[in-house]
């Protein structure tokens, strides 16, 4: 016959998840830090979305209230802008893209045939030179 020790009140305690459950004696689980979510902030035309570190990653912008994005706006990990998409002429496809190498240097795509793809390419510099085309 096998003899069972008493244990003391509260040293045994029943461990329950939504994948399982077990008996844990005398030990503490390991700290978790809980994760956060992604957080999205809708305002009127605008949706911001936030990410797990709480900061800007997305902004996305509905002009005409269509419920379709003009405007789309990402963020890189310092809090600028690193590129944009838009829908200029309003027929729901993007037709414009920004990449952005610099506070004052961005590269500018455009579609002007409508075949929703970049067929113009343009560099913007710093000392306000505007539309220098770029080679394919």
């Amino acid at each position: 016959m096998v003899s069972r020790a008493r244990l003391p009140p509260g040293l045994l305690l029943m461990v329950c998840s939504g994948v399982g459950c077990a008996l844990v004696a005398g030990c503490t689980l390991p700290h978790r830090p809980q994760e956060r979510a992604l957080h999205l902030v809708q305002k009127g035309p605008y949706q911001a979305l936030y990410g797990r570190d709480g900061r800007l990653e997305r902004l996305v912008y509905d002009e005409n209230g269509d419920g379709r994005a003009e405007a789309l706006i990402f963020f890189g990990p310092g809090g600028k802008v690193a590129r944009s998409e838009r829908d200029t002429n309003g027929d729901g496809v993007v037709d414009r893209w920004e990449s952005f190498i610099s506070d004052s240097v961005w590269i500018e795509a455009d579609d002007t045939d409508g075949d929703g793809k970049p067929d113009r390419r343009m560099l913007h510099g710093p000392d306000g030179t505007v539309g220098l085309p770029l080679a394919d």
